[in-house]
Formats: structure tokens, sequence, C-alpha cells
């Protein structure tokens, strides 16, 4: 079994105030932050538009006769690469995504119950609180009439999501 919390949107009081709030269980937490670091990783490498230095050419070039060469030559090249990327990133996120997820899960199930809480403020200063549950153990110790309470006496160091992320 693997339990679906992947964001799940809540609006609760916490901390004296209403707050919007996400619940996720660690295995999508992780494999979501794996993904984002990934797709990072990708656009700084190749990102949307072309970089400045495929329309320019050096000071040392004649401006008019290299120009034309230059831009055509870098861009298809950065064109191409760019998409093998694209489709061999792809195809091997999909291969490899349920290998990690059942091994993540796997793992995350054998260990102790245990909660994280993130809270943070969105770009337009609201209060945001992400809460996430280790495994199945713990989802079955929260009860909802207690939720915050239930989450707060298990609370853990996130640093321990942090390192599954480098991990995976």
């Amino acid at each position: 079994y693997i339990n679906q919390y992947n964001g799940e949107h809540l609006r609760l009081f916490y901390g004296s105030r209403l707050v919007y709030a996400r619940l996720f269980s660690a295995l999508h937490y992780i494999l979501n932050h794996v993904k984002s670091v990934i797709e990072d990783w990708s656009h700084d490498r190749y990102p949307y538009q072309l970089p400045i230095e495929l329309y320019i050419p050096t000071t040392s070039e004649p401006q008019s006769a290299v120009r034309s060469t230059y831009h055509h030559f870098n861009s298809a090249n950065y064109q191409s690469l760019k998409n093998y990327f694209q489709q061999h990133y792809s195809s091997w996120i999909e291969e490899q995504y349920l290998n990690w997820m059942f091994e993540l899960n796997t793992q995350l199930n054998h260990q102790t119950a245990a909660t994280y809480i993130i809270e943070y403020e969105d770009e337009f200063g609201i209060p945001r609180v992400d809460f996430i549950c280790k495994n199945e153990n713990t989802l079955r110790m929260i009860r909802p009439a207690h939720f915050v309470e239930d989450m707060r006496q298990m609370v853990s160091s996130t640093d321990y999501l942090d390192h599954q992320v480098q991990q995976v």
C-alpha cells in the first residue's frame, strides 16, 4: 500500500491563527523535492531561452560576417543538445520514479513513526504550513480531532527529509 497524500490542502487553526496547510506523506514530499532538484539542475544547464552568448560574437570577431554563422551554428547545436537531454531525462525519470517510490516506501515503513512540520510564508506573506507524515504507522496514530496536537507530539527534525532527498 502506498498512501496518496501529496499536498492535500487543509485550512486549520495553528498557533492561534488560521493557516493554509498541506498534508504530505514523507514519500511524496521527498520524491517531489528530488524531481524539483533535478528540474532545477536541468534548467540551469539547458534554460528555456538560449544564453546570450549564442547571439553575441566575441569582440575579436568581425560583427557582420561572423554573427549569422555563429548564431546559426551554436543555436542548432544547443537546440539539438537540449532536445536530446530532455527526451532522455523524461524517459529516465519515468523509469526511475516507480523504482524510487517502491524502494523508499518500503524503507520508510520499516522506520519509527515521525512527523515533520515546515512553517513558511508564501510570496504574498500568507502563513503556510506543510505537515508531513513519515509512514503508515504515523498516519494511523494521527487522530483527526487532534490533528495538530498529534503532529506536534511526534515532530522530528526536517534534516532527515533533506538527507533523504540527497540519497535518492
